[in-house]
């Protein structure tokens, strides 16, 4: 039996080096850091997934892959890193789909670059997931509105579904909502069978409705997610550009830049004929950004960058369109190597751990800090009789996780009146959380603090500030150290 036979031609050669330097890129320093709060409550979820109000499909995954592979920082993070780097792949399919192999190859080299993708494909959280399927959905619906075959609407549905349970943002519908345009766009009155697709996708969903409409009212009521400006658009193309971890005057550049890319796209499409395309693009980035940037302003503050990551391959398919225009004017190979040394200093610095912008350019998002240690050494020294505290949210669920001790209960203090950052609401007094004021009414001998903030500079957020002073004017400073940002005390009674 003949098998056919693969033509090696030079743009399957480009693509498959892509997909290595892809792999490469986000497998390196993979399980370097220790997990951080979000990751650790990945794996909480995942024990109990239909018990979380987030979509289960990521977590379900995670329950069995864990199971196989251990909860060690690289196994739990892999899976992250596969999606990652095959939405590298299917953006070049999309890419040469909606327009050539050349467009595809550009798209897919700068999300292989995108340290902004990258950071998000080194976490265990559903991001690159959701990337994936994005990716996924609006490929096989181009397809099935060119190709006219009812068995691609079925696909399209089916993975509509999958994409909605596993968007923990939600953000999905928003590009459900765009994608109907497109169909409707493209098609017109013979979108019969395309709104039986979006209906059926939707209806499926409905079990999961009212999870959605509870999380919005929560976090209606406070959260830490402020009401997004013209600002938030900007610091998001950037962000899209160059990920967390750059500097003003590169974001500035970049954003520049782009600008310029966005110009060149235009006189690209007019030069290809290609006008519906280019608006079926430029719809897929733009129009679900501005209804999640407009109900954040208008209802429920949900504009956060991480969420907005299923629409940044569409932004570097418009990329790629100016890219390939400078090109013909230029020389595409000079361009690769210009992209190349302007999206590796990002990249450095990702992998250097530089993050020294404003919170408001990396909300959401932190430099892991080294719990291991830290963990270690109150496991090591603590004895029968000792009581746990911390005064920040981001360590206590690690330090539950990594923590060989179960008899050490991880508890949260707080000072009176301090405002909880996380929900924009007084600290309340709970089974697992005390004011600093009712420490002495605890049986204890010795208290171990850990305290910081959710970033890792070194300096104490307010209520550890507050319950630090506290404390030192209470009891008796017996031991104190530093891990990067993360501070140890042991105090004893006076």
């Amino acid at each position: 039996m003949k098998y056919p036979r693969i033509k090696l031609t030079k743009n399957i050669i480009f693509i498959c080096f892509i997909l290595l330097v892809a792999l490469i890129l986000r497998l390196y320093r993979l399980g370097a850091n220790d997990l951080w709060n979000d990751e650790v409550y990945s794996v909480f979820i995942a024990n109990d997934f239909w018990g979380s109000w987030n979509p289960p499909l990521y977590f379900a995954g995670l329950h069995y892959w864990v199971k196989v592979f251990g909860l060690s920082e690289f196994s739990l993070r892999l899976p992250s890193a596969i999606f990652g780097a095959g939405s590298v792949l299917l953006l070049f399919m999309f890419g040469k789909r909606l327009f050539d192999e050349k467009i595809g190859l550009i798209a897919s080299l700068i999300l292989c670059l995108s340290s902004f993708n990258i950071w998000y494909s080194q976490e265990a959280r559903p991001y690159t997931l959701q990337v994936f399927f994005s990716i996924l959905s609006t490929y096989i619906l181009y397809r099935a509105i060119t190709e006219r075959k009812k068995l691609l609407w079925i696909y399209f549905s089916l993975v509509s579904i999958l994409a909605l349970y596993s968007n923990i943002n939600y953000f999905h519908f928003f590009l459900l909502i765009t994608q109907l345009f497109l169909a409707v766009f493209f098609l017109g009155k013979k979108m019969r069978v395309g709104i039986l697709s979006f209906a059926a996708a939707l209806v499926l969903f409905l079990p999961f409705l009212f999870n959605l409409i509870s999380k919005a009212y929560c976090i209606k009521n406070g959260f830490w997610i402020p009401v997004p400006s013209a600002k938030s658009l900007l610091i998001t193309v950037g962000n899209f550009n160059l990920g967390y971890n750059s500097n003003y005057a590169s974001y500035m550049f970049s954003n520049i830049l782009c600008l310029f890319l966005l110009i060149a796209s235009i006189y690209n499409i007019k030069r290809r004929d290609q006008v519906k395309n280019f608006i079926a693009a430029a719809s897929l980035f733009i129009l679900p950004i501005l209804l999640v940037f407009f109900i954040s302003k208008l209802w429920v503050p949900v504009y956060v960058d991480r969420g907005l990551i299923i629409f940044s391959p569409y932004y570097y398919i418009i990329l790629a369109l100016g890219l390939d225009f400078i090109g013909k004017k230029f020389s595409h190979i000079i361009i690769v190597l210009f992209l190349v040394i302007l999206m590796s200093f990002p990249l450095t610095a990702y992998y250097t751990n530089y993050l020294n912008m404003p919170w408001t350019y990396h909300m959401g998002a932190h430099l892991k800090k080294p719990f291991k240690p830290a963990v270690y050494l109150i496991d090591l020294n603590s004895r029968e009789g000792d009581f746990v505290a911390h005064t920040n949210p981001s360590s206590p669920a690690v330090f539950t996780f990594y923590s060989k001790k179960n008899s050490l209960k991880q508890n949260f203090i707080f000072a009176p009146g301090m405002i909880d950052s996380s929900w924009n609401r007084p600290y309340t007094t709970s089974e697992r959380a005390f004011c600093v004021s009712d420490i002495d009414n605890l049986n204890f001998s010795r208290l171990w603090v850990v305290a910081s903030s959710w970033s890792r500079n070194g300096i104490l957020d307010d209520n550890s500030r507050e319950v630090k002073d506290w404390l030192d004017k209470n009891f008796k400073l017996d031991f104190s150290e530093e891990f990067d940002g993360l501070w140890v005390f042991r105090y004893v009674k006076k």
